[in-house]
C-alpha cells in the first residue's frame, strides 16, 4: 500500500500566511459593513418612530385626544416592533416640530424629520448629530411631563466639540518631588518610572518617537478600528491606543513608521482638539529621538505646571506652539526646555507668564540656542531664576522686555553661568533688592566684555561667591556694580 503524504510544515505556514493576508485585506470592509449595519438599524428605528408618531396623532385626534408630545417614558408610542431607543417627538397642528432619538451609541436631534438618514449621523465622536458613545458629554433627554429620560452633562453646543477627558499625566507634582517638598509613595515612584519609560501610559516607549502632532479630529478609520478593539492594525498604522486620563477613548494616539527607521511618527487626536492635564510636568520629557513637535491643536488652558515639559529632548529641533497653547495659568516653568541641545530657535512671543513663580533652569543647557527674545515675558511673580540660562554656550543675545520684572526674585545663582558666547549683557533694569543668592551668576562667561549692573542692589546676606569666576575678558569695575571695592572679598571663590 502507498502511504498517504500530508502537508509539510512549510506548506502549512504558507497557507497560514495567505489566510492572514486575506484577513488583512478584508478587515476594513468587514468593519465598514458592521458599522453601516449598526447605523442603518438606528436610522430605520428612528424613521419608524416618526411614522408611528404621525399615525398615532391622527388616531388620537379622531378620538378627541389633544396630544402635542410623545416620548418613551411618560407617553410612549404604540410601536410595532420592540425598540431600545429613547425618544421624544413634539407636534403642533399635526406637524412634527422636533424629534430627539438616542441609544447607547447614537443621538439625533433636529426639526427636519425628513433629514434623518445615514447622512445626518456620523461616528460617535464626530461633530455631527451623534454624541459620545459613553454619553459623558451628551445632551440629556427630558420627557413630555418634565421628568428625565437621559441625563446630560453639557449644553448641546458644547457637547459637539468638547469632552471632559484629558491627556494622561502624573497624579502628583513632580516639581515638588525635585524640590524636596514632597516624598512620593512607592506606588507613585512606580508610576513615575513607568511614565518616563512609556509615553502617556501607552505601550510605546518614549525613545521610539521621532515626531508628534496633535489633531482636532480622529479619522474614521482610526476610530472604527479602535472601537472594534483592534489595538494593532495593518497598513501604515502600527498602533492605536487610548491616552486619556479616564480611559474613555475620547483621545486616541496612533503611530506610523513611514521612513522605516524603527522610530515612529505619532499623532494624537480628539474631536475639538486635545486638552492636557492640569499637571503637565515632564509630559514630553526624555523623548530622546524626538526631532519635531507640533502643538497647534493642543489645548493647555487649564495647565498650571509645565515643569520639565520638554526636559532633555536632546534631538528636538522644532517646536510649533499654536494659539491653543495657553500658559496664562502656569505657575511653574522650571526646567521646561532644559537639555534641548539641538534647538537653535524658539518663538515664545505668545507666552503669558504673569502667574509664573519658578523659572529655574528654564533654558538650561540649550547648547545651540543662539538668540532668545523674552520681550513678551511678565516675570513680576517669579521668585526663582536659578541657572535660568545656564550652559547656553552658543547664546549671543537675550532680549528682555519692559515687563521682565525681577523685584520678587530671591535666587539668581548661576543665572548666566557658562554662557560663553555672550559678549554684551544689559541688566540695568534688574531689581535685585530681594536676591540672596548670586553664586556663580556670570561664571564661565568667558567672552563677556560689556555688562551693566549699575542698578543692582546687593543684600548683606547675599551669597556672591564666584559671581564672576572665569570672566577674564570683563573689567568688573566697569560694570557699575555698586560699592564694588567693598565687595571684593565676598566675590572670591573660597573653598
Amino acid at each position: 500500500m502507498k502511504s498517504k503524504k500530508g502537508f509539510t510544515l512549510v506548506e502549512l505556514l504558507a497557507v497560514i500566511a495567505i489566510l492572514a493576508i486575506l484577513v488583512i485585506i478584508a478587515l476594513p470592509n468587514i468593519l465598514n459593513l458592521y458599522r453601516n449595519a449598526r447605523e442603518n438599524t438606528f436610522v430605520e428605528e428612528a424613521q419608524n418612530i416618526i411614522r408611528t408618531a404621525q399615525q398615532q396623532y391622527i388616531q388620537d385626534s379622531m378620538n378627541n385626544k389633544s396630544v402635542t408630545c410623545y416620548d418613551s417614558k411618560s407617553n410612549p408610542l404604540d410601536l410595532d416592533s420592540k425598540s431600545s431607543l429613547k425618544y421624544k417627538v413634539q407636534l403642533s397642528d399635526g406637524k412634527i416640530t422636533s424629534i430627539e432619538v438616542l441609544d447607547n451609541n447614537y443621538q439625533v436631534i433636529g426639526k427636519n424629520t425628513s433629514g434623518i438618514s445615514r447622512d445626518s449621523i456620523g461616528n460617535s465622536k464626530s461633530n455631527k448629530a451623534i454624541k459620545s458613545v459613553t454619553r459623558e458629554e451628551g445632551k440629556g433627554l427630558t420627557a413630555c411631563d418634565g421628568s428625565t429620560i437621559e441625563e446630560g452633562t453639557t449644553s448641546e453646543e458644547e457637547s459637539n466639540i468638547k469632552y471632559t477627558s484629558m491627556l494622561k499625566g502624573l497624579s502628583f507634582n513632580i516639581s515638588e518631588v525635585e524640590s524636596g517638598s514632597y516624598t512620593p509613595t512607592e506606588e507613585e515612584q512606580q508610576e513615575l518610572q513607568t511614565f518616563m519609560t512609556y509615553f502617556l501610559g501607552s505601550t510605546l516607549e518614549r525613545s521610539k518617537i521621532e515626531s508628534i502632532k496633535f489633531e482636532n479630529t480622529i479619522p474614521e478609520e482610526i476610530n472604527s478600528q479602535y472601537e472594534e478593539g483592534l489595538m494593532l492594525t495593518s497598513g501604515e498604522i502600527l498602533g492605536i491606543e487610548d491616552v486619556t486620563n479616564d480611559n474613555s477613548g475620547n483621545i486616541l494616539m496612533w503611530w506610523t513608521d513611514t521612513d522605516s527607521n524603527g522610530i515612529y511618527e505619532v499623532t494624537i487626536g480628539g474631536e475639538g482638539g486635545v486638552r492636557t492635564n492640569t499637571n503637565s510636568g515632564i509630559l514630553f520629557a526624555m523623548l530622546s529621538n524626538l526631532t519635531s513637535i507640533d502643538l497647534t491643536n493642543l489645548d493647555t488652558t487649564e495647565v498650571t505646571v509645565m515643569y520639565g515639559m520638554f526636559y532633555v529632548c536632546s534631538s528636538l529641533q522644532s517646536i510649533t506652539f499654536g494659539e491653543n497653547f495657553d500658559t496664562s495659568q502656569v505657575t511653574d516653568m522650571s526646567d521646561m526646555f532644559a537639555g534641548l541641545k539641538n534647538l537653535t530657535t524658539i518663538d515664545l512671543s505668545n507666552f503669558v507668564t504673569s502667574q509664573v513663580t519658578n523659572m529655574s533652569e528654564m533654558f538650561g543647557s540649550c547648547e545651540n540656542l543662539t538668540t532668545l527674545d523674552l520681550s513678551s515675558f511678565d516675570t513680576s511673580q517669579v521668585n526663582n531664576m536659578n541657572s535660568m540660562f545656564y550652559g547656553c554656550t552658543s547664546l549671543q543675545s537675550i532680549t528682555f522686555g519692559e515687563n521682565f520684572n525681577t523685584s520678587q526674585v530671591e535666587n539668581m545663582g548661576g543665572m548666566f553661568a557658562d554662557c560663553s558666547s555672550l559678549t554684551t549683557l544689559n541688566l540695568r533694569n534688574f531689581d535685585t533688592s530681594k536676591v540672596t543668592n548670586m553664586y556663580r551668576m556670570f561664571a564661565g562667561c568667558t567672552n563677556l566684555t560689556t555688562l551693566n549692573l549699575s542698578h543692582f542692589t546687593i543684600n548683606e546676606e547675599a551669597n556672591l561667591k564666584c559671581m564672576f569666576e572665569g570672566t577674564d575678558a570683563l573689567d568688573i569695575e566697569s560694570t557699575g556694580l555698586p560699592n564694588y571695592k567693598s565687595l571684593e572679598e565676598r566675590l572670591v571663590c573660597s573653598i
